[in-house]
């Protein structure tokens, strides 16, 4: 099964070990290690590390936690702003579809071992944070309210995207609350100050950490190195996150998402049809229309599923459909006044999906389920969409007169059989992760040799460093791959991880390179690593010139394990000493 094969044998999940082990050893966040996101889940992590051992196993283990947590935390938001039948299905398309998913050769697209905790931490956190508020909408106390604010405190620290999707839906939330109430004297204010200083909780918790270490002006500088990101033009301009965002095929991708919100419009009247054919048949043939209701979207399904490019398009109308949904759940506030139970289900479903859109917005046009991004970012959508049709769809068929079951039947059914589509498609490609790298604890599998030959470079790499590398001696890895430095055990001497062209461009080549050369590593390490996903393919061939001929003139080879590196003849990894330059 998945077992131990989430992690990606290079990119990212390197990232996500490394930090909270130097952290845990004593480095500090920013000063000694380049991040760009909050500090919340490196220190974190850093503290499982100090509490329970340096592993890969010690953050599996917490993460299964914390799927578990969201699972339940998911169930118990959709089970009061929908059914629990609703919540059940929510539930096994979190865990099937995007908890411990897997598409392709790449990893870090999972809950288990995720591409940035920080976003997996938000996330979850979210989910709580939307407990609360409902509880809040029921009985408004000052430390509901307070408590509201300090689970915003705390993603403040994760990632800039989650934080503002979730300070937006939040103060709908308390918006629609005190609308609710109408004049309340001073009570409103006192709320929101409470909230306010639940809030400040956590960011000056950190200031404080950091300030023992540097001044409370840089402090709180570096906790809002994700927010100052944001602001960076090589990041936001770079070509990898425009196509991500789908902006740099506007036309064609609004397009496409029309075009699979078509098949959606398909499916639900489908399930409508049935239901009111059902409804007319005779009690003798009920049983036969039920069973209609299960066969027809599984016929449907199985015909999809020979366009393996529809599955690419599932998520795609995602945006649309919340939209929509959004705008009908307006009517209600706009109109006649509703009973408490429904204002405060209709007030909560209504925040919910203005996280979810807003979510979106880094995925807007070419939303997916795969992939660092879609996996967490589409989920509140994905699950919207599925109450959509395994609530709302019935309840209209009730309205109507017609079948209620059926509708619920042949929508579940739906659901259902996409879920096992996406299941079946992370089976085969775990099927395919038989090569162990790492030992003990860290042990995990990636592509097997025949598939993918960067797993034998990197145990051929791990064998060199092991063997003939002085214990003491640190590396950097260029342009990424810090993965070897965590599973080595050795520190990488500067605060320079990942050479990938968006950071080169941000930072600047040269301050990079003038830090390696005060770090002066004892080796360098090249990977293999092509980043033609953010424009240029190979470090040193198509961009990081300068640093390329400061490895050259510094640095000696003394081994390569698989093919020449920065070439097309396949993955490689080159191993190079520091030159011993006489008096």
């Amino acid at each position: 099964m998945s077992w131990r094969k989430w992690p990606d044998v290079i990119i990212d999940s390197g990232r996500e070990l490394y930090i909270p082990w130097r952290i845990s050893s004593g480095e500090m966040l920013y000063r000694d290690i380049q991040y760009l996101y909050g500090p919340l889940a490196s220190y974190v992590n850093a503290l499982l590390f100090s509490l329970f051992g340096t592993s890969l196993l010690t953050l599996v283990v917490f993460n299964l936690l914390v799927i578990g947590l969201l699972t339940l935390c998911i169930h118990k938001v959709f089970r009061r702003l929908f059914d629990r039948f609703t919540a059940t299905l929510c539930g096994l398309v979190f865990l099937g579809t995007f908890a411990f998913a897997r598409y392709s050769e790449g990893g870090n697209a999972n809950f288990v071992c995720p591409y940035s905790h920080d976003l997996t931490y938000g996330i979850a956190l979210f989910f709580l944070l939307a407990l609360t508020l409902d509880r809040y909408l029921a009985c408004k106390t000052r430390w509901r309210a307070a408590t509201a604010g300090f689970l915003l405190g705390l993603m403040f620290l994760t990632k800039a995207e989650v934080f503002l999707a979730a300070l937006v839906a939040a103060g709908i939330g308390f918006l629609l609350a005190e609308k609710r109430a109408g004049p309340r004297g001073t009570a409103g204010a006192v709320a929101a100050v409470c909230a306010c200083a639940g809030f400040a909780v956590p960011p000056l918790f950190f200031i404080a950490l950091f300030s023992t270490r540097t001044s409370v002006k840089e402090a709180a500088s570096m906790i809002s190195t994700g927010f100052r990101s944001l602001g960076y033009g090589p990041l936001v301009t770079n070509i990898f996150f425009q196509q991500i965002a789908g902006f740099d095929k506007p036309a064609a991708n609004a397009f496409l998402g029309f075009a699979a919100l078509a098949v959606y419009v398909a499916l639900a009247l489908g399930v409508l049809v049935l239901a009111r054919l059902t409804a007319r048949t005779q009690t003798g043939n009920h049983r036969h229309m039920v069973i209609a209701g299960v066969l027809l979207p599984l016929g449907a399904v199985v015909i999809l599923s020979r366009n393996p490019l529809w599955w690419v398009y599932t998520g795609r109308p995602l945006p649309l459909i919340v939209l929509a949904y959004l705008l009908i759940l307006l009517w209600p506030f706009l109109g006649r006044r509703e009973s408490e139970w429904n204002y405060r289900r209709n007030a909560m479903r209504f925040v919910l999906c203005s996280f979810s859109l807003l979510l979106m917005m880094k995925i807007l046009l070419q939303v997916h389920f795969s992939g660092p991004y879609g996996f967490a970012l589409a989920l509140p959508a994905a699950l919207v969409a599925v109450a959509i049709f395994t609530h709302h769809l019935p309840r209209i068929s009730r309205r109507a007169g017609w079948s209620g079951t059926t509708a619920r039947t042949t929508a579940a059914a739906i659901v259902l059989c996409c879920l096992a589509v996406y299941v079946r498609e992370s089976l085969a490609v775990y099927d395919l992760l038989t090569l162990p790298v790492g030992e003990g604890n860290d042990r995990f599998f990636t592509m097997a040799p025949s598939i993918s030959d960067r797993g034998p470079a990197v145990n051929e790499t791990l064998a060199f460093i092991e063997t003939r590398m002085p214990v003491a001696a640190g590396f950097v890895v260029i342009p990424d791959g810090v993965m070897l430095n965590y599973l080595a055990r050795r520190r990488n001497p500067g605060r320079w991880f990942e050479f990938v062209p968006p950071q080169i461009a941000v930072f600047g080549e040269e301050r990079i390179r003038d830090d390696l050369e005060a770090s002066r590593p004892e080796y360098v390490i090249l990977v293999s690593q092509t980043t033609d996903v953010f424009g240029p393919t190979y470090f040193g061939n198509d961009y990081g010139f300068k640093l390329k001929e400061w490895v050259t003139e510094n640095y000696t080879p003394v081994h390569l394990a698989g093919s020449r590196i920065f070439s097309t003849e396949g993955y490689g990894i080159a191993v190079a000493e520091r030159t011993r330059r006489g008096p």
